[in-house]
């Protein structure tokens, strides 16, 4: 017989040659190949539970976690500590090594909860193909940190940074990814039978988390590069007034791109008040908060327009004198300096999109 059984199970996989397969027979994993330190090498599972994939003429000795593997659910079964944004802040270049030895406790424990979530998915939505390359990309991070030795020396610790760099550059995709994943899943008939609250809940907890991991570990690197008015990634004169500025003229150029035409604003208030912050998280939410403002007043008043009703209430209206134009927001205004976004969409966010910020943010960053 040339291959075992083989259960399509979502996650339990195991790879040899680039062949991608699921296990269903357990098979003796053989004993741990250690050098001369006594730190065991590549020849097998740690647990005791591990399942690899055995067949007559294809066998594979690389550590894996499966479905079946406990070690995913040792890490998840323990409690994450709550870190706020003040002590984020707080870190120093300084204590680089004992925050990575921090990081090396608690971003595995946070890790393996999100890969416990793709988990319990139900099956015909972890298999979708996107959702699942998600997944995937998250299990081979935990058990790359998961693995990696303990840290004791800078050089270790510089060594880990250079991993989790590495790591949340390949997980930039993720949420386009499991965007286009989840608009396949709704997608599917209603037959299927899938619990959309609890599929919103899950969004909803993995945009969370993703959230707290990256302010840590992009913490934790960006101390490696000092910079004036910057530690790690907060900004200790973050001014929101000069942020809105630039984020209304986005949103005022995806609003045009759309419709044509924008509505005016105002900017009131302390316009010198500044504050700690990272700067691109702010942008970003000011960002969806202004597009949908802006997308909000034009669907009014355009409909308005194009009905040919009036905002003024019947009650209200002088007698002897028609309704009331609608205002200047139907001038096209006067954009000077204004940034291109070409390719962008004005459009209502999905909730999957609701964390996709890191990415542009980083791009504006590197174009200044």
């Amino acid at each position: 017989m040339v291959m075992r059984r083989l259960l399509f199970l979502h996650g339990t996989t195991a790879r040899s040659g680039g062949l991608r397969v699921f296990a269903s027979t357990r098979v003796p994993a053989p004993e741990p190949r250690r050098d001369s330190r006594g730190n065991s090498g590549g020849g097998g599972s740690s647990s005791s539970n591990a399942y690899r994939v055995s067949l007559d003429t294809v066998s594979t000795d690389t550590p894996h976690f499966t479905f079946y593997d406990k070690s995913v659910e040792a890490f998840a079964s323990k409690a994450s500590t709550p870190v706020t944004v003040k002590e984020a802040y707080e870190w120093k270049a300084e204590d680089v090594l004992k925050n990575a030895q921090w990081l090396q406790r608690e971003l595995p424990i946070r890790m393996a909860k999100t890969v416990r979530n793709f988990q319990n998915l139900p099956y015909i939505v972890g298999e979708n193909p996107h959702i699942n390359k998600v997944y995937t990309t998250f299990l081979d991070a935990l058990q790359s940190l998961g693995s990696f030795p303990p840290i004791t020396t800078l050089e270790h610790e510089k060594r880990f940074t250079q991993l989790l760099r590495k790591h949340f550059e390949e997980a930039q995709s993720t949420i386009e990814l499991l965007g286009w994943g989840i608009k396949e899943v709704r997608e599917l008939p209603l037959s299927v039978g899938i619990d959309y609250e609890y599929l919103d809940s899950f969004i909803n907890d993995f945009l969370a988390e993703r959230l707290s991991r990256r302010i840590l570990a992009e913490q934790h690197i960006a101390l490696h590069e000092p910079r004036k008015h910057w530690n790690g990634i907060f900004h200790s004169k973050c001014k929101p007034h000069r942020i809105v500025k630039q984020t209304l003229e986005e949103a005022r150029e995806l609003c045009e791109e759309q419709y044509g035409l924008a509505p005016p604003y105002i900017i009131d208030g302390d316009t010198e008040v500044e504050f700690a912050y990272v700067p691109s998280h702010l942008q970003y939410i000011l960002l969806e908060l202004l597009k949908n403002s802006a997308r909000a007043t034009m669907d009014r008043h355009m409909g308005l327009k194009q009905t040919g009703a009036s905002s003024t209430p019947e009650s209200s209206k002088p007698k002897a004198e028609a309704a009331p134009a609608p205002r200047s927001s139907y001038q096209k205004p006067e954009k000077p300096g204004a940034v291109s976004a070409a390719g962008r969409k004005f459009q209502k966010p999905s909730t999957a999109a609701a964390a996709s910020g890191e990415g542009s943010h980083r791009q504006r960053q590197a174009n200044r």
